[in-house]
């Protein structure tokens, strides 16, 4: 049974077990009274008390029949039953049991006789003494009976009989009455507060073995999927390591572009991995923060839609996008978040399906300020269980993670997805049968922006394209020699010029000698003994021409633990490490139009 920690739960609790006590008890407390009731029968018929001595013993049996019939009635009642309702019937029990022997006083009390006042007076105490015992787990009920049965013993001595010994037995007999009324009032705490005690004891010890439990499947789970990312990241580096070694021995090997696309896709893939797992650290410590920005809701879609369809085209499967967005809806929101949502949901609907289709279906419902999107990935693939659907969303969770499991991944993607989705207040769930694929849908609600008019963009990519048309002068600052040389290469390519410094000391002498010669600033942030921040701090400080220069920040951590601090480090674009020569040349050109 499983217990809560409240209370109120725990006190229920105890109430079900006090009234099982009064149940189990009772066939003891009536056998006792049956015993003395036909003890006392036979002696005072000898004495000469026939008629009275029958009906007596006939009650007796009454009410003992009575009460038997209740506890068999209790045994073969519904779990469910009201227990209160037991309760009541157990103190009319012992009402009944109370007022028989404080009317047995009266009837074979004998002001002429002490010998019988004196017997049936002992019996009186005996019973009530040991039923009220036993029926001092209910106190309602003890309270009751002793009150009932021994009242009347008090009153007939105080009242009826008019010697001094009488009046002393009837007040012993009150303070007899008090006393056990007080025995059973510190007996019930007694029993309640241990009883609640041993029920908090039962929960605590409940709680830490599924405590204990959970940590044990989750060190399991975590076990998992360190071998798993273990295996995932060994992987691409053995295509990465493997293809470049082939490239080392034979340079003009005529496989050597084959070898270097395996070796490009290797570190691809290595990236997505580890760029899952840095997500996922960040959301375990809450420091993963959402970067809303007015984006169009089409090509928000439509690029997962338009990269994956190569991977789909190798698997020779139908990618099918159904219900296309209006290009002029726009939106605030994180755009790259949503990407990443979709490329997954899609990317793993792809992996997931050897033969058929995927299909990506979107509804857009728009009101004056808000759209609220619907996407549906529908494939003809595997299909999930419901017992795996219900953790198919937990972290370190996959469907399949055997070792001889036909599908690579982290198990990552799907609890990043749901987290994301989360942020965004969306929602995100699965309907799917096994064997015959699976429908993932995931709506976001967004806040309508206003269109962009296309000439006005048109006008924009025009100006980029002027910032590259003539040669520029930059100057790399990264004290990694293998990154500044790919830097340098890459811009190389453009017809750039650039220079590569491996400090923040000899950047600074650079600008300080010449800085009218140089058109913006590739500056790594992180670099021993200066920065890139206090580097830029310096270089800001020099003359007019190093004040207003762009300066495009290079780092390893991601745009959203980044973009606060660009402005406080009066950078004026940002590049993420691994660099994409795309992405680089198209930031410069940002960088420089904001100049």
């Amino acid at each position: 049974m499983q217990y809560d920690h409240d209370d109120q739960f725990l006190e229920q609790q105890v109430s079900i077990e006090l009234v099982m006590l009064l149940f189990k008890n009772m066939g003891r407390a009536l056998f006792i009274n049956g015993v003395l009731v036909i003890v006392c029968s036979f002696y005072f018929i000898s004495e000469g008390y026939g008629p009275i001595v029958v009906g007596w013993a006939l009650a007796m049996a009454a009410i003992i029949t009575f009460r038997l019939m209740t506890r068999m009635m209790y045994l073969n009642r519904d779990e469910d039953n009201d227990l209160s309702r037991w309760a009541k019937l157990y103190t009319i029990g012992t009402a009944l049991i109370g007022i028989y022997w404080g009317i047995s006083i009266f009837l074979f009390g004998n002001a002429n006789n002490d010998v019988h006042t004196l017997l049936i007076t002992i019996v009186i105490v005996s019973v009530i003494s040991g039923g009220s015992t036993l029926a001092s787990y209910y106190k309602p009920s003890a309270n009751i009976m002793l009150t009932l049965a021994l009242l009347p013993v008090a009153a007939y001595f105080l009242v009826i009989r008019d010697s001094l010994g009488d009046t002393i037995i009837g007040v012993f007999a009150l303070f007899y009455l008090v006393m056990m009324l007080s025995f059973v009032k510190t007996f019930n705490e007694w029993f309640v507060t241990s009883a609640m005690q041993r029920l908090r004891n039962e929960a605590q010890a409940e709680a830490l073995e599924q405590a204990m439990e959970k940590a044990k499947r989750a060190q399991q789970t975590q076990s998992d999927f360190l071998a798993n990312v273990s295996h995932e990241i060994r992987t691409p580096m053995t295509g990465l390591l493997g293809t470049l070694q082939f490239i080392k021995d034979k340079p003009h090997h005529a496989k050597n572009e084959d070898y270097a696309d395996i070796a490009y896709k290797s570190a691809k893939t290595l990236l997505e991995l580890m760029n899952d797992i840095l997500d996922m650290s960040k959301l375990n410590s809450g420091k993963f923060t959402l970067t809303p920005r007015q984006e169009s809701l089409a090509s928000i879609i439509d690029q997962p839609v338009q990269l994956l369809k190569s991977v789909a085209e190798e698997k020779q499967i139908d990618l099918i996008y159904e219900g296309k967005v209006d290009p002029n809806i726009r939106v605030m929101v994180d755009g790259g978040r949503v990407r990443q949502i979709l490329m997954n949901l899609i990317g793993n609907a792809i992996k997931f399906t050897q033969f058929g289709s995927v299909t990506i279906k979107t509804e857009t419902k728009i009101t004056q300020e808000t759209v609220l999107l619907t996407v549906n990935v529908i494939d003809t693939g595997l299909g999930i269980s419901k017992a795996a659907q219900e953790t198919l969303f937990d972290r370190f969770t996959q469907v399949d993670n055997s070792q001889s499991r036909r599908h690579a991944g982290t198990g990552l993607g799907l609890t990043i997805c749901r987290e994301l989705v989360e942020m965004m207040h969306g929602d995100i769930y699965v309907i799917s049968k096994e064997g015959e694929g699976s429908d993932f849908c995931v709506s976001l609600k967004m806040d309508r922006e206003e269109f962009v008019e296309k000439a006005e963009q048109d006008s924009k990519d025009t100006v980029l394209e002027g910032v590259g048309a003539h040669s520029l002068n930059l100057l790399v600052v990264d004290d990694n020699p293998i990154n500044g040389m790919i830097i340098s290469k890459m811009l190389t390519d453009t017809g750039w010029n650039q220079k590569h410094v491996d400090s923040g000391y000899l950047a600074i002498d650079e600008m300080t000698e010449f800085s009218e010669k140089y058109d913006a600033i590739l500056m790594d942030i992180q670099m021993p003994h200066m920065d890139g921040k206090e580097t830029t701090a310096h270089i800001r400080q020099l003359n007019s021409h190093s004040a207003s220069i762009p300066v495009i920040a290079v780092t390893a951590n991601s745009f959203n633990d980044l973009e606060g601090e660009l402005e406080t480090m009066d950078m004026q674009g940002y590049v993420s490490k691994p660099i994409d020569q795309k992405l680089l040349i198209q930031e410069i050109q940002a960088a420089l139009l904001k100049a």
